[in-house]
């Protein structure tokens, strides 16, 4: 015998992302010892690998790593086939992974885990950060995420209840399948944007005020012993009431220059309770 085999390689037609490959090896031309083996290897290695032959199937190899291969095929007197040569770049089997991060609009990181409460919009970020083959999408729950709404590949959720709102946001069950079709864990993140405004009395005296004040009734304003001065009925109907705060001030000020707060009520945080405090030796120059 000293026919040379001829071997052809097949595997099924696909223009997509695939996670593996099956190839068909057939020997159409063999000459009458037939067939010893057939063999594969990934083109720039050296170990022939052999294929076994499976009586349904015929000669069958799963190629799960893009590259180019070889295939042979030798006869049982020993003569081998010219090598057949087949580029693969289309198999992706690498599983995808979400990684999610946040940040406040003044460009801080929000921290997912404690979720604390924050008055700036938070945007939260999914991210694939597996380098899969072609285009990912993204899913919450069932339901596909248009491409469209991504950004730069990422799916982006901007937290903003708007002025005068609040809101818990809660993004579940988040995932991501690749062109080929695997699919990463799903995740879940949730934040806490807080855009009220705490609400509540200020009593000095008989005078109470809900706001800034910046024409009073000084007559009312002087006392000869010390006097009181409460908040009441403080209350916030988003994140709640952290702490309250007051500055003593010797000569008039716009409300943009305020500074130096200190906290009231030796800094309880509990929400709409009454604290007092003494104001004594108030006095204002002429």
């Amino acid at each position: 015998d000293a026919v040379i085999p001829v071997v052809s390689v097949t595997d099924p037609s696909t223009t997509g992302y695939v996670t593996s490959q099956t190839a068909t090896i057939t020997v159409p031309t063999i000459g009458v010892s037939g067939v010893g083996t057939v063999s594969y290897r990934e083109k720039g290695t050296d170990a022939w690998i052999t294929v076994p032959k499976d009586e349904t199937n015929g000669y069958q190899v799963t190629i799960d790593k893009n590259g180019t291969y070889e295939f042979k095929a030798t006869s049982v007197a020993g003569n081998d086939s010219v090598v057949v040569e087949k580029t693969y770049s289309n198999i992706d089997n690498a599983k995808p992974v979400i990684a999610v991060s946040a940040k406040t609009a003044d460009g801080k990181p929000y921290d997912l885990e404690k979720m604390p409460w924050t008055n700036q919009t938070v945007t939260i970020t999914f991210e694939n950060t597996t380098a899969n083959l072609g285009t990912s999408t993204f899913y919450v729950g069932d339901t596909a995420i248009d491409p469209s709404q991504l950004t730069d590949g990422k799916y982006v959720v901007t937290c903003d209840p708007g002025n005068g709102n609040f809101n818990t946001y809660t993004i579940n069950n988040v995932s991501v399948k690749s062109a080929a079709g695997l699919s990463s864990d799903t995740v879940s993140a949730s934040a806490n944007v807080d855009k009220t405004k705490p609400t509540g009395n200020i009593t000095v005296g008989n005078n109470v005020w809900s706001h800034f004040v910046n024409a009073v009734d000084f007559l009312n304003l002087f006392f000869t012993e010390a006097i009181s001065v409460e908040f009441k009925e403080i209350n916030d109907t988003g994140s709640g009431v952290e702490y309250k705060s007051y500055m003593i001030a010797h000569e008039g000020m716009a409300i943009e220059d305020l500074a130096s707060w200190k906290i009231a009520n030796n800094g309880s945080t509990v929400p709409g309770d009454s604290s007092t405090f003494s104001v004594t030796n108030f006095s204002y120059s002429e």
